[in-house]
């Protein structure tokens, strides 16, 4: 058996930060003593260590203590989540780095937003009129009315993404940030939708005026001027209060 500072110096880990995982249910000494001395066995060293290297991976307390529980199944699933959560840090802090490389606080139109989290959308196809500076914006705040008589949360004042325009209508499909397990309490009359997760992702995002010529080839110059490419399929987000502009936002990486 090992006392604390045996197994700290065996372990590498400072006894301070294995009195801390004791307190979170991580890691308990194999005995105490009648003065409450603590003793680790040899069994534990392994364990500790991949504690503490999970930790120092800035994997939550929370998910360490799944982990830990876990079989070799739903371990291979979380190692999984958190191998692509890295990558989109380390993507973020690349993306970063090379914005405030090209940044001008003075001429800058472009900024960088993230969501905390994967976004869990609902998303409708529609047929407007083209006409009025945001001709999506009817059938957005119809649409989203409809989803709060049912119950469901929505989480934003709506998306937009369009798809074609004919002579006289635009084809595009507005959607909403709403919870997963919201989803159930839609009528089976009411699912003409489509239920797509935007991934997690840094998104260059660009304010403009709906009907803006050529705001595509805008934002791409911009994109490169600032060493950014496209990796995904871009949307338009409303602005609450504003009923000329929209947000585009295009997910983004530095060029390779």
């Amino acid at each position: 058996m090992l006392s604390i500072k045996q197994f700290s110096e065996r372990t590498g880990i400072s006894p301070s930060a294995l009195r801390f995982y004791e307190t979170k249910g991580l890691l308990f000494p194999n005995s105490r003593l009648e003065r409450g001395h603590r003793k680790y066995s040899q069994d534990q060293v392994s364990q500790a260590r991949l504690i503490h290297s999970l930790r120092q991976a800035q994997i939550s307390l929370s998910d360490i203590a799944t982990f830990m529980k876990a079989d070799p199944e739903e371990r291979e699933n979380m190692m999984m989540r958190w191998r692509h959560e890295s990558e989109v840090k380390l993507l973020c802090v690349q993306v970063a780095n090379q914005f405030l490389q090209g940044f001008n606080h003075e001429q800058n139109e472009l900024h960088l937003v993230s969501f905390e989290k994967e976004l869990f959308m609902i998303w409708y196809t529609v047929a407007v009129p083209d006409q009025g500076p945001l001709p999506f914006m009817e059938a957005t705040l119809k649409q989203k009315q409809k989803l709060l008589s049912f119950g469901v949360k929505v989480l934003d004042y709506g998306f937009v993404r369009t798809l074609r325009v004919n002579e006289s209508e635009i084809i595009g499909e507005i959607g909403f940030q709403i919870r997963s397990n919201d989803v159930r309490k839609i009528p089976k009359q009411s699912r003409g939708y489509t239920i797509r997760e935007i991934p997690y992702a840094l998104f260059a995002t660009l304010e403009y005026k709906y009907g803006e010529t050529y705001v595509c080839y805008r934002i791409l110059s911009i994109l490169r001027k600032f060493g950014f490419v496209p990796t995904g399929e871009h949307f338009d987000k409303y602005i609450a209060g504003n009923q000329e502009s929209l947000m585009l936002y295009v997910p983004v990486a530095k060029k390779t």
